[in-house]
């Protein structure tokens, strides 16, 4: 599969909650690729519309180390 990439966008934000010595962090973003996705092995094979969209949710408890 030689040539598979893709350009795009990533946007989000998140907010980090005191809890106990560390933080709970909470983020959200979405991704949206700018190129159309291939299905065949010809350079021309492409859906007409689609591209890569993807919506992330992350949960964490961060910990400072020293």
């Amino acid at each position: 599969m030689s040539g598979v990439f893709d350009f795009g966008l990533a946007l989000g934000g998140g907010i980090d909650i005191n809890a106990g010595p560390g933080k709970i962090v909470l983020d959200i973003r979405f991704t949206a690729g700018f190129l159309k996705v291939r299905f065949g092995s010809n350079v021309t094979d492409y859906y007409p519309e689609e591209k890569n969209r993807a919506l992330s949710f992350i949960a964490g408890y961060a910990i400072h180390v020293k």
